[in-house]
């Protein structure tokens, strides 16, 4: 997507990030704490403008250049990417990861484990668990 790409994925990190800082903060929350509700309501509004953001304005141009990578052969092959990419994130919110690309992912790949492992222990043994972390 060139530089219309990069200026999108620089906007959407700033905003990864502050939702990354109030979830930091929103789960270590409990329900009947007084700034409960009020987190959840800040959290939401930065989260639902940026999903209002990505659903107008990122979705479309990535489903256009989706359309022209489909037709140059390239579509299964970034799917299969973005499927190992969700396995090698952290599922819980690491804000302190910053958000330079390169420390975030190389960052995330080692809270990652810890993270899914967290996860499965969270769930034993009520749940189901599945030792893939990006299925449920």
């Amino acid at each position: 997507m060139g530089t219309k790409g990069h200026e999108m994925a620089e906007s959407d990190r700033k905003d990864h990030h502050r939702v990354k800082e109030l979830l930091k903060e929103f789960q270590n929350m409990k329900p009947q704490e007084p700034d409960y509700i009020p987190k959840l309501n800040e959290l939401w509004g930065v989260l639902s403008a940026h999903i209002e953001e990505e659903e107008h304005q990122d979705l479309p141009a990535l489903e256009s250049a989706l359309t022209t990578a489909q037709a140059a052969g390239e579509s299964e092959r970034l799917a299969k990417k973005f499927g190992l990419t969700k396995a090698l994130v952290p599922s819980r919110s690491h804000p302190s990861a910053g958000e330079n690309p390169y420390f975030e992912s190389a960052l995330g790949m080692l809270a990652a484990p810890i993270d899914h492992i967290a996860d499965i222990m969270r769930k034993f043994p009520e749940e189901k668990i599945s030792p893939n972390p990006s299925t449920k």
